[in-house]
């Protein structure tokens, strides 16, 4: 959200139009809406364009609201962001397969290869939705008056320090 307020463009004044890629999402969720409550059966199939649809309209939305988002930004950094949400949702599944905390029904319908392969694209959506929705609400000047940080100063001993006790936590709830 930083760079939401540091970025070049933060400073623009809001851009009225509507960008393509909004449409493409609106289009997207109100094509795979509608089929996933209408089609028997599973709809796993639809995760995915679902949530594109969701993290393309919710981008254009930051792009109408503030001048500027994380596709305009930078595009490369917008897909990256989807490369690596899958492989940072599936450390949350080997830890889930130590807690238990869910379980994802039908999966016995998949051959274990489709499970996977459909498993890892729709957690591509995972970090994308949720910062997008971030930097949706951070947009809203309301928000910032529930917001209270506490000001550390940044160090590469500190940022080594959270890294290495998050390292050390994680690894704890898979021991």
């Amino acid at each position: 959200m930083e760079e939401l307020r540091n970025s070049p463009n933060a400073a623009s004044a809001p851009q009225s139009r509507w960008r393509t890629h909004g449409w493409v999402g609106l289009l997207l969720i109100a094509t795979c809406w509608p089929l996933n409550w209408a089609l028997k059966g599973l709809t796993a199939y639809l995760f995915f364009p679902l949530w594109l649809g969701y993290v393309l309209v919710v981008d254009a939305l930051v792009a109408v609201r503030t001048g500027c988002s994380m596709w305009t930004r930078s595009r490369k950094e917008f897909v990256l962001l989807f490369v690596a949400s899958s492989p940072v949702w599936w450390m949350f599944e080997v830890i889930n397969r130590r807690t238990a905390n869910w379980e994802y029904l039908g999966s016995n319908h998949f051959t274990t290869f489709e499970y996977y392969l459909l498993c890892t694209i729709s957690f591509s959506t995972v970090m994308p939705a949720v910062f997008e929705t971030a930097e949706l609400a951070a947009s809203f000047k309301w928000v910032e008056r529930f917001t209270f940080r506490p000001r550390v100063r940044d160090t590469a001993v500190l940022e080594l320090a959270f890294f290495l006790a998050g390292t050390g936590m994680l690894l704890l709830t898979v021991a």
